[in-house]
């Protein structure tokens, strides 16, 4: 059963893609750009397929999806190069209550800096299984594939930037159910970052005096200039960091 499903994967080709689906309305999420943690403790980051506006019509229409492949790659970290790891097989928990091929993940590749896995539901059983469909909010639907947890390191001050995309751009890995249309192609990827900080709770806190005040922000001036101050753990210093101090700063504590 197995080797069928995945000659059933290997040999749907982009072919089948009927042109339903617009490129920028269909990508990967997590729920949080930046995950704070403490020294050596943990982010848990929910990845979701997010399907906007028409598109999210017609996977509705679509009954959901046939499987869907996702990848994690860890691409950076600094200063010290400590990345957060996503440690072990069991730091993956996919969404195999929607996606339950009796098999569970079909492919997985569970270490770091690369986590893979492709998830499939079940056209072989006879449970009436037609995929998931997702969760509707607004005019977007969020389809869970699951929750990664990443474990940070010791330093205070590191940052991961992990980006999340397609398992395989050479495998047909995400399919909608009915048409089975291939979307591998028009999945958007995304990155976040997990910075390792001192006091989690109140990130914009540099100081760590227990408050926000004009001193943390003129020391997250100083490291900005000096471009040390990767706030947000994403790539290096840039503008972003400083949009992303300035919302946390006015948020306080």
């Amino acid at each position: 059963m197995r080797s069928k499903a995945m000659r059933f994967m290997a040999g749907t080709t982009s072919a089948l893609l009927f042109g339903g689906f617009a490129g920028a309305d269909v990508a990967y999420v997590a729920d949080r750009a930046t995950y704070y943690v403490a020294p050596g403790g943990t982010a848990n980051v929910h990845v979701f397929a997010r399907f906007r506006g028409a598109d999210a019509l017609m996977l509705a229409g679509e009954n959901g999806l046939y499987s869907i492949g996702v990848s994690l790659e860890t691409i950076s970290s600094s200063p010290l190069n400590t990345p957060a790891l996503l440690a072990s097989a069991g730091a993956a928990m996919l969404n195999l209550a929607e996606f339950d091929d009796s098999f569970g993940p079909l492919i997985d590749t569970p270490f770091s800096p690369r986590y893979g896995a492709i998830l499939l539901t079940d056209p072989f059983g006879n449970d009436g299984d037609l995929g998931v469909v997702g969760t509707l909010l607004v005019s977007d639907r969020f389809v869970l594939i699951g929750t990664f947890v990443y474990t940070a390191s010791m330093n205070i001050g590191e940052g991961s930037t992990i980006v999340v995309g397609d398992y395989d751009q050479q495998l047909s890995d995400t399919v909608t159910w009915q048409t089975f249309q291939v979307i591998d192609s028009e999945m958007s990827s995304t990155r976040f970052g997990i910075v390792v900080s001192a006091n989690p709770a109140c990130p914009a806190d540099l100081d760590n005096d227990g408050q926000v005040t004009s001193q943390d922000f003129f020391d997250f001036l100083a490291g900005y200039f000096a471009g040390t101050a990767n706030f947000n753990g994403l790539d290096d210093t840039n503008s972003q960091d400083f949009f992303d101090y300035l919302t946390a700063f006015f948020t306080g504590c």
